[in-house]
């Protein structure tokens, strides 16, 4: 049984299992997919760099937001 299979039978297994191995798993899940979707966008800033492609706001846009947000009274 290859890579791709042993992955499939576990997906499975953990999607129809009991209900205490999908509440093992899962948590460990929401971890794999939020590491690969964190490495995906730091992967797209640092082509975005190497490529010399313009930034997504301009640098005042980004000062102002800042400035709102910490800026601001409102505390919690």
């Amino acid at each position: 049984m290859g890579f791709r299979e042993s992955w499939i039978n576990l997906l499975h297994r953990a999607a129809t299992g009991t209900k205490k191995t999908r509440t093992l798993l899962t948590p460990i899940g929401v971890t794999i997919f939020g590491a690969f979707t964190a490495l995906f966008v730091l992967a797209a800033f640092i082509v975005d760099r190497l490529l010399h492609l313009p930034r997504l706001l301009p640098p005042v846009v980004g000062t102002l937001i800042r400035i709102k947000k910490y800026g601001s009274k409102d505390e919690a």
